[in-house]
Order: C-alpha cells, then structure tokens, then sequence
C-alpha cells in the first residue's frame, strides 16, 4: 500500500478482444481452502464477508444465485470442491444485450495452511473493467481477509475460554478429591 506495507492483494486488467475486458486479482486469505469455498458458496457467510448485502447462493453445479441484494446474479457453471467455482456472471449495469461475463475463482492450499485465492473475470463489458477490479478488492478479497482473521481470533479466544474452564473445573475437582481424603482420614 501507500505506507509501504504489503497487504497480499494483486491486480492486472488487460483489454480483450472486441469491446470485452478482463481483469486477474489475487490475494492470501487466512484460511484453508475448505473454508473459502464453502463460505463463497453459503448465504448467510457470503453476506456476513462481503459486508452484509444480501446474498443467494447455490452449492449445485448449474444453481443459480444472486449478491448485493440482486446486483450480482448468474449461475454455477462448474464446481471444483475447495478448488475451484465458475460462474456466468453479470450486474445489472450489464447492457441488457450483453451475454453474462465468465468469473473463475481459484483456490490454491498454501504450506502455512492460508489460502491463495485468485479471481479470474473475462468477458467484461468494455468500460466496466475499472469498477469490478476495485470491487473485487474493496468488497471481496480485503473484507475476506478481515472476516476469516475475526473469526479465527474469535476462535482462538473460545478455545482459550473452553481450557481455562476446564482447567477451573479440573482444579474443583483436584480439591473436592483433597477434601474427601482429608474426610476420610
């Protein structure tokens, strides 16, 4: 970014032939790619990390589904289990004779356990390139990345509650143990 700091995001956009554009962006998400795939494809998770505009999603090859309260809309058009999805994608800034644009989103495990994810967009509209390449980073990869490090600080904290009560409960036990024996003496 502007500070120097690298913040895991990459984007290109090239011209394609005729009046289509394409754009490539890439980032880390910290989770696994089980996690990325199934949270892509659920309502309730894809809403909650893309900032809570409304989202139907479909887990069947050749659902249908719909974001940002109907923006987004289009269909599953291949589904690779924690790989990859391919969707015919469209907004409704699409001219109406305009056929659906195609996003690839792929997911690559990485050895620290994190995810690459890259997102693929061909088949662009010429002129609306510029506004989905920020729109994949501002309302995709950038809140992803926040909701998968909350939730797993959030877990790391429920995990840390649950060992210090049983650790609590462990102590209990040790003096209820200690106390009996002092009885039975």
């Amino acid at each position: 970014d502007a500070h120097g700091r690298s913040t895991g995001l990459t984007c290109r956009r090239t011209e394609g032939s005729g009046s289509m554009e394409s754009i490539r962006v890439s980032g880390i998400i910290p989770a696994t790619t089980e996690r990325v795939y199934s949270a892509w494809l659920d309502s309730t998770e894809h809403t909650s990390f893309t900032g809570g505009k409304a989202a139907e999603m479909s887990t069947e090859q050749g659902g249908k589904f719909s974001a940002f309260d109907g923006y987004i809309s289009g269909t599953n058009t291949e589904l690779k289990k924690n790989k990859k999805i391919v969707q015919a994608w469209r907004t409704t800034e699409f001219p109406d004779d305009a056929e659906d644009s195609r996003l690839e989103v792929v997911l690559r495990r990485r050895d620290d356990g994190t995810t690459e994810i890259t997102i693929l967009h061909t088949n662009i509209p010429d002129g609306l390139g510029h506004k989905f390449e920020s729109g994949w980073v501002d309302t995709y990869l950038t809140p992803m990345r926040r909701y998968f490090t909350e939730l797993a600080e959030s877990e790391k904290r429920a995990a840390a509650r649950k060992l210090q009560q049983e650790a609590q409960k462990a102590e209990r036990e040790a003096r209820r143990a200690e106390q009996a024996a002092e009885r039975a003496k």
